[in-house]
């Protein structure tokens, strides 16, 4: 009998160390807070909160409202496939507004593993300079993900950011980009317009997937699948796949369209090629005057490979209307 009751002890204690907690931040939440709905963390704490806080399974609801700041995400599940989930408390709106006083350089930035964030909104609201010449211009991205493998990001809104809309960095493996509305971010610069929608890199052998999204619209261009390095020493430009996307007028806000997808790098050594790379099933294109059926700007939908000391490996192009 002892046994028996031990056993049921033992279990119930792994099923507790294993169960889904559930935690708050609210805009007027506390540092000095819980976590709890009674008593939830402002967002900043509430993003900061170690593994031994926060783990894999569990849920960090964000209460509707807009939170101005440029916030800074730590949260690492240190559970094999269980993400922690970021998201709207009962579906209602959640908005970060990055147009504040701040030297960061993104409304949000994240490191860390195996974190899901959905159905949020990362913007500038209100009057702000999108020009680089001005004094008060800031050069904020929308989202900048560091490091860490695994996360999601899922049905955002990326919008009006005085930089890239999202900068998914070689560090980041395995990340799954689904669902997001990524338009008008950027800003001029001395000679054109800059900021991308997404800008990304990939050192792993994980895919990164990007599939389902809008992106339309961004001072440069759409998406870039690209590094500017040329005398690399490594490969990360590699194992990305865009699956699904509609990707248009990028480049048009500062006058001239620009690429809405590139896939290359400028590397000259022939170490860092984009490699294994899949554009499948997305539709691309700029809208022509029809007055004059020309288009405006310098640029394609689609371009592949910059220049031939970084030649393409194995890049598959199938299925998309261009």
């Amino acid at each position: 009998m002892k046994q028996y009751f031990l056993n049921i002890i033992v279990c119930l204690m792994c099923w507790l160390t294993q169960a889904q907690n559930e935690f708050h931040a609210a805009t007027n939440g506390s540092s000095q807070g819980n976590g709890s709905i009674e008593r939830p963390w402002d967002l900043q704490t509430a993003l900061t909160q170690k593994p031994s806080v926060i783990n894999g399974g569990d849920t960090l609801w964000i209460h509707e409202g807009v939170y101005n700041g440029r916030f800074a995400s730590t949260l690492n599940s240190t559970l094999k496939n269980k993400n922690i989930s970021v998201a709207p408390y009962n579906d209602k709106t959640v908005v970060l507004n990055g147009n504040v006083s701040s030297d960061k350089p993104s409304v949000l930035e994240i490191r860390g593993n195996d974190v899901t964030f959905k159905n949020i909104e990362i913007t500038f609201i209100g009057e702000f300079s999108r020009d680089m010449a001005d004094a008060h211009f800031q050069n904020v991205d929308g989202i900048n993900h560091l490091s860490g493998e695994d996360c999601e990001f899922i049905n955002l809104k990326i919008h009006n950011n005085p930089g890239s809309g999202f900068g998914s960095w070689k560090s980041t493996g395995g990340t799954l980009i689904s669902g997001c509305q990524i338009f008008n971010n950027g800003y001029y610069s001395k000679v054109r317009g800059s900021g991308a929608g997404i800008y990304v890199q990939n050192s792993s052998d994980k895919i990164r997937m990007i599939k389902n999204n809008l992106i339309f619209n961004n001072y440069y261009m759409g998406v870039e699948v690209w590094s500017a390095t040329t005398k690399a020493n490594a490969a990360f430009v590699k194992n990305i796949s865009l699956i699904h996307n509609v990707i248009f007028n990028n480049g048009l806000p500062a006058g001239h369209h620009k690429n809405n997808l590139l896939v290359a790098t400028a590397d000259r050594n022939g170490i860092n090629r984009a490699t294994n790379i899949v554009v499948e099933d997305n539709v691309l294109y700029h809208n022509t005057d029809i007055a004059n059926n020309k288009s405006s700007g310098d640029a394609g939908s689609l371009q592949l490979g910059v220049n031939k000391g970084a030649a393409l490996k194995n890049v598959r192009v199938k299925n998309n209307i261009i």
